[in-house]
């Protein structure tokens, strides 16, 4: 829906090029150019995309690490009254050190309570509709919220932790069963983390700080050396 809209696409070029946190990736320029507008960002590595591409689902002390310094991403964005909003596995990519991700894109960030719509009709809201909430596929939200990236958040470790063939087939219903319907191998702390980030109702999803707290716990107990 944004395609041809160069002047909304630059307005948030400005306003991303204003962030400065190490898991979000710099926009280091952006303009016009016959009526298309171009912005620049830093170099960046593989996507998340890649990994669910390759079909085998995740470690879970992996995915952790990534689910961690994403979560901390969004909370830095949502202290700053913004909302990501497309967030999904080819809006991240991996670190240098493969222990950390770094959203990509930022440049599709709005104000918090922004409207679906600008005066003119313009539409505000980026939609990848394989891991956008349930809310926004509704229509019946009217305002651009920071659960919505709670959701997709969640959608994104859905797959990579369940493979790409699973999560296309729990996608079919709005709500995606336990992760452990596919991966009985991971552990209840981080099931129940995914599930409270899905969860139906935008206003039972935790805070993107708890999920960044909580992630580093559970990585941090999965990785503790024994004794």
């Amino acid at each position: 829906p944004l395609a041809g809209q160069a002047d909304l696409i630059l307005d948030s070029a400005r306003r991303a090029a204003r962030l400065t946190h190490p898991h979000i990736a710099p926009l280091l320029d952006w303009g016009k150019y016959e009526a298309r507008a171009w912005v620049v960002t830093s170099a960046q590595g593989h996507s998340l995309q890649s990994l669910v591409e390759a079909g085998n689902p995740l470690e879970e002390h992996l995915a952790l690490g990534f689910l961690e310094s994403l979560a901390g991403a969004l909370a830095y964005l949502h202290r700053h009254a913004l909302v990501y909003q497309n967030l999904e596995p080819d809006a991240a990519v991996i670190a240098a050190d493969a222990r950390n991700a770094r959203l990509s894109w930022p440049v599709y960030a709005v104000p918090a309570g922004s409207p679906q719509r600008t005066a003119d009709g313009k539409s505000l809201r980026v939609v990848i509709l394989r891991y956008a909430a349930p809310e926004v596929l509704r229509g019946d939200h009217e305002t651009i919220d920071p659960a919505v990236d709670l959701y997709c958040l969640g959608a994104t470790f859905y797959s990579l932790l369940a493979g790409k063939d699973a999560y296309s087939k729990a996608r079919k219903k709005l709500e995606l069963p336990d992760i452990r319907t596919f991966r009985a191998d991971l552990t209840a702390p981080t099931a129940e983390l995914l599930a409270e980030t899905l969860a139906a109702d935008p206003r039972q999803r935790p805070q993107a700080q708890a999920v960044q707290e909580r992630a580093a716990q559970i990585m941090g107990r999965l990785t503790r050396p024994a004794g």
